[in-house]
């Protein structure tokens, strides 16, 4: 039997051809079982089975792929919550859905969500990272518009940002356990995901307009 070498390990783990998704697909495993910190591209390398220069062809650095891995994130995010904002139903029934996405969004793609609100993709280099961001936000707040219509601008922004805040704490607590303890007093996820969005939907439908 003819053993195959290294070289040929490499190729048959990538012959697909696709470098770049080759990449993401390594960083989410490392992302996933090891974290943030233990990632880097000669990690990556390995993982993809190419040479530790290769990654550099598509990700100039960390940070790059870091970008490319939550910009991922954010396609699907936006998609699961259009689901939810366009499903039939009222604006309580629709803000809720959207709510619970979000949650599911972050528990289902722990290694995406992981990476989406990093400091370090604050740079204006990742344009594409700072659209979908927009994007994702642009759907809460265009919700909001939509079911309180009699609001002015700047209290349909503090109500989706108070709406937003409140599903990304609780989601940042829940999978990153900083509830500890307090876990085991809860319903399970699928019974706080509807709690959360059920006080998302109160908060977004009946918050008082600015006294001016």
């Amino acid at each position: 039997m003819v053993q195959r070498g290294t070289g040929e390990k490499k190729r048959a783990r990538y012959h697909h051809g696709d470098l770049r998704r080759a990449l993401v697909e390594a960083a989410l495993e490392v992302l996933a079982r090891e974290g943030v910190a233990e990632l880097s591209l000669r990690e990556v390398a390995r993982r993809a089975g190419v040479s530790a220069a290769a990654p550099y062809h598509h990700f100039p650095d960390k940070q790059s792929l870091l970008a490319a891995v939550a910009e991922e994130g954010f396609v699907a995010l936006i998609a699961a919550m259009k689901q939810a904002r366009e499903a039939s139903g009222g604006w309580a029934e629709r803000l809720e859905g959207m709510a619970a996405a979000y949650i599911q969004f972050a528990v289902k793609h722990a290694a995406h969500y992981r990476v989406m609100f990093l400091p370090e993709l604050k740079e204006p280099r990742f344009e594409e990272y700072h659209r979908l961001g927009t994007e994702s936000f642009e759907l809460i707040r265009g919700a909001v518009a939509e079911a309180r219509p009699e609001l002015s601008e700047p209290d349909t922004w503090v109500v989706a940002v108070s709406a937003w805040s409140a599903v990304h704490g609780f989601t940042s607590l829940w999978t990153e356990g900083f509830l500890g303890h307090k876990a085991a007093r809860l319903p399970e996820l699928e019974g706080m995901g509807r709690a959360v969005g059920a006080s998302v939907a109160s908060l977004v439908l009946h918050a008082p307009a600015t006294k001016r």
